[in-house]
């Protein structure tokens, strides 16, 4: 029996042991969260936990897989986080991106088709300082929708968790580029406009390994990763938190 705690709560703490459960499920081990597990917010444990298969429930025994076992095993390094974590609990590292097995509103697929989507959520990096020069990421963004030059609609994307938590603000560049406010209704629309959308703008935060997730190996959406260079730099040399379907960019 396998029994999972993760040291961090966010949703790029737990989307990174999101492989695990169907790997162990494979070789006949019952997968179990631990009880004393925590999430930042209720949608993080419906998306990555409840909507998982191979998710039997939670254990009041000891965990032996998560983060104990991931940060005892940092000598085996294959450059990926989602390899990694699977290499570094003895398994076969077959997964790049993180999974999600939520089934996705297949009845409006249209409604988020061709438009570009900005979401500035990064609560973790935000209250760590990682965009500390908001006037180079402004540019950033400028830049982006200047070299799409299309006529496509841009949203940008608020949460009912916007107030609670922290946003970079882009009020700027709203009548700049005409960009209208989209408020997302839950974690689960959030996955729907991501699956569907053209173009999809984010910052460097968990909220990214949720959208490596979705897009996996295909072509849309187009996804822009912004980080704040200092931030990003600490990743740059093995490319740990980072993935191979989605372009980052420093400012």
């Amino acid at each position: 029996m396998k029994i999972l705690k993760s040291h961090g709560e966010a949703l790029g703490d737990l989307l990174r042991y999101s492989t695990l459960p169907e790997k162990y499920n494979e070789l006949g081990e019952e997968f179990y969260v631990s009880s004393a597990q925590t999430f930042r917010n209720i949608e993080i444990k419906q998306l990555v936990i409840d909507c998982n298969p191979f998710i039997k429930g939670f254990s009041n025994e000891p965990p032996n897989v998560g983060s104990n076992v991931y940060y005892a095993n940092q000598h085996m390094d294959v450059q990926n986080y989602i390899l990694n974590t699977e290499l570094r609990h003895g398994l076969t590292p077959t997964n790049k991106y993180p999974k999600i097995y939520y089934g996705y509103d297949k009845n409006n697929p249209d409604n988020y088709k061709d438009k570009i989507f900005i979401d500035n959520m990064a609560v973790s990096s935000i209250i760590n300082n990682a965009y500390t020069n908001r006037q180079n990421y402004i540019q950033q963004v400028r830049e982006l929708l200047i070299n799409i030059g299309s006529n496509k609609e841009i949203f940008f994307i608020e949460h009912k968790f916007s107030k609670e938590y922290m946003n970079v603000s882009i009020d700027e560049l709203k009548n700049e580029f005409n960009i209208k406010t989209y408020f997302v209704k839950d974690i689960f629309e959030q996955c729907d406009i991501i699956k569907n959308c053209y173009m999809f703008i984010c910052l460097f935060s968990g909220g990214h390994y949720l959208v490596s997730a979705i897009k996996q190996n295909n072509l849309f959406p187009i996804v822009k990763v912004l980080d704040g260079i200092q931030h990003l730099q600490q990743f740059l040399t093995n490319r740990e938190c980072m993935f191979d379907n989605l372009d980052y960019i420093p400012f």
